[in-house]
């Protein structure tokens, strides 16, 4: 463009980078990741656990057998036999059934129960007073493993 008096009209020049693009596309990330990782279960760890084939049989008569197996949507916790509502409840009965950390403890969880609720189960027991167990695994068959 040229103006009248002969000299021709400059537009400014931007000076330095222009970030708005990239401000864009990082936000466009940061959304794409929020949604992804709310779509991640971390609460759950799948483990294909091996069988064993060099362990030692578990005594005849434990003092305390603990059973934890998937039932109808949820788990069913017994204590010798006996149905227990909840973990919490396995705890004070473990308490009131024997306060020797010398007792034997056997948990006998079947191999399909989530990592997780295991180490749920093994925490309640400890808490109960005895930091000592055998911890053994049930096919689904009901042997144990």
């Amino acid at each position: 463009m040229r103006k009248p008096n002969g000299h021709r009209h400059e537009l400014p020049r931007e000076r330095g980078i222009n970030v708005t693009p990239l401000i864009d596309i990082v936000f466009q990330l940061l959304i794409f990741f929020m949604i992804a990782s709310s779509l991640v279960r971390p609460s759950e760890i799948d483990l294909d656990l091996p069988d064993a084939e060099s362990g030692e049989k578990a005594a005849k008569e434990p003092a305390l057998v603990v059973s934890y197996k998937p039932a109808d949507g949820g788990t069913r916790i017994a204590l010798n036999e006996q149905a227990v509502p909840s973990l919490k409840a396995l705890g004070e009965r473990m308490k009131r059934a024997s306060s020797s950390k010398d007792t034997r403890v056997q948990l006998r969880i079947a191999s399909s129960v989530p990592y997780e609720r295991v180490m749920d189960l093994v925490d309640t027991v400890r808490r109960a007073g005895h930091p000592r167990f055998a911890l053994l695994t049930v096919s689904e068959g009901g042997q144990d493993g």
